[in-house]
């Protein structure tokens, strides 16, 4: 028997090896695993579809049933337990210390493997982008403005007769230029890998996340290593250092000039707010970066080209709009021209109420045994979350609720003391979709400006249309997410 067991080690030595390695994970998580008992409250299940396991009608009937207590959502990657209303402000104001931002985006897209939550949890990333790039953004809007026809040009192109469009591809390709010429610059913005490599690892980062769920935890180190998509990112970041390299070393010596003007691009920010200048940690800022901005922008305008096309009778007030305010000031994008677009600002929140990014937003893990003020004990490495849906679909706050009406918010504004509400920036406890509070997104604002200055040239350009017959594209469900349709065409056609 022995002599047996001494043969399979001689001639498997990796079967061996995994059999260790899952007896020590497997001890590992019965002697050191967290033992906090999960809070007792009512759960619920999604819904399997055609389109993705949706938890919408879920979170409708559970926060019916439990309007002013905590329900757990059973999703798949990971229990999240729904706060209601009366702890937004309670969970706003909290310390990282105590509810992280970071640590949930970390947990829920296995970080370890996906690289989400690490470089980004940096103080010094989120300064580059809540100082210096919202104290820079009236320097962005000529670059936007002069990237965009590029962008379009060679992700949509002339066309002179309709012409089927594959949408979220399009937005992938002309977000990732244009965020690309304002975060790393010129020189690396119009690279064809560079672009590739910002498209593949934000598209490779969340469905490699989404694979790795499928395996039991104790698994996940060896399946991370057979997944693709996972040794995709990895591979792409090599690269990215590499094709920044020449470009970092000659910025490092500019900056070493006495007359250096640094340039209002991310890279300085980075540099001028982090420690790690070698281009393997600076590289990996920037796919941080291009993965958080590429992923929820395209997705947003993906969304709002749908509803266009869905309904037209927007499109010529839109246009209307568009050409008094860009001749009143000489065809040039700045912040006074692009606070006077009332009507695109509302109808991009109206397509975000809509089709929000997900059903729950200020997502958390509880990083201490919290005890919140009714006396509500959340056990440590909870996630937590706010409702955000069920504020969407609310006749209270909005007429006819269930329809869309792009101009809903412009209409709203006009009434005296609303001129500043109701924007698609403005987080409140009816708009979280971008969070609220403290960790609010900061990059909101640029991606606002970004999406409105490539959807006026849109407007401008192209007719938009669905195709005959059919329908706006249905949008996907993974979970607590909801996401566009990822091959959706809709029709365009060249303005002559």
């Amino acid at each position: 028997m022995i002599e047996d067991v001494l043969q399979v080690v001689e001639q498997s030595p990796r079967i061996v090896s995994l059999g260790v390695f899952l007896s020590l994970s497997v001890l590992y998580y019965f002697l050191f695993a967290s033992k906090s008992k999960p809070l007792d409250v009512p759960s619920y299940d999604g819904n399997v579809t055609p389109y993705g396991v949706e938890f919408l009608s879920t979170i409708e009937k559970a926060s019916a049933e439990h309007p002013d207590s905590i329900f757990r959502l059973n999703t798949a990657n990971y229990d999240t337990l729904v706060l209601p209303p009366k702890y937004i402000d309670e969970v706003k104001a909290a310390p990282e210390a105590k509810f992280s931002i970071g640590a949930e985006l970390y947990t829920r897209n296995l970080g370890r493997y996906t690289l989400i939550g690490t470089v980004g949890r940096a103080h010094g990333f989120v300064n580059s982008i809540r100082q210096d790039l919202n104290r820079n953004l009236a320097l962005t809007f000529p670059t936007l403005q002069a990237e965009t026809e590029y962008a379009t040009g060679t992700s949509i192109g002339d066309c002179p007769e309709w012409k089927p469009i594959a949408v979220y591809s399009a937005a992938l390709r002309m977000v990732a230029l244009l965020t690309g010429r304002v975060f790393i610059g010129p020189q690396l913005s119009r690279n064809e890998e560079w672009i590739g490599a910002s498209i593949q690892t934000t598209v490779d980062t969340f469905s490699g996340s989404f694979k790795l769920w499928n395996y039991h935890w104790s698994i996940r180190p060896i399946m991370a290593r057979l997944l693709p998509e996972i040794q995709n990112i990895h591979k792409q970041n090599k690269r990215v250092a590499e094709l920044l390299e020449p470009v970092l070393a000659e910025r490092l010596r500019q900056m070493s000039q006495p007359d250096f003007k640094p340039p209002a691009d991310m890279l300085q920010f980075f540099l001028d707010n982090l420690d790690g200048k070698d281009a393997t940690y600076q590289a990996a800022l920037q796919s941080a970066i291009n993965v958080a901005a590429i992923h929820t922008t395209s997705m947003n305008i993906t969304h709002v080209i749908y509803d266009l096309a869905a309904n037209p009778e927007h499109i010529e007030p839109l246009r209307a709009e568009l050409e008094e305010v860009i001749s009143m000031n000489g065809g040039v994008w700045d912040k006074n021209s692009i606070i006077k677009l009332r009507k695109m600002d509302s109808f991009i929140r109206e397509s975000q109420r809509m089709s929000p990014p997900g059903i729950v937003s200020m997502s958390r893990r509880v990083q201490q045994d919290v005890v919140l003020s009714d006396g509500t004990k959340l056990p440590k490495g909870t996630l937590v979350a706010c409702d955000s849906w069920s504020a969407t679909r609310d006749s209270n706050l909005w007429e006819n609720p269930e329809v869309f009406d792009g101009f809903r918010f412009e209409k709203l504004r006009a009434i005296p003391g609303n001129e500043a509400k109701y924007q698609f920036v403005t987080s409140s406890p009816i708009n979280m979709h971008f969070g609220h509070g403290s960790h609010a997104c900061p990059g909101r604002f640029f991606v606002a400006n970004e999406i409105k200055i490539l959807m006026a040239h849109l407007i401008q350009n192209y007719d938009i249309a669905l195709k005959p017959g059919c329908e706006r594209p249905q949008s996907m469900y993974n979970n607590i997410m909801i996401l566009p349709n990822m091959e959706g065409e809709v029709l365009f056609r060249s303005r002559r």
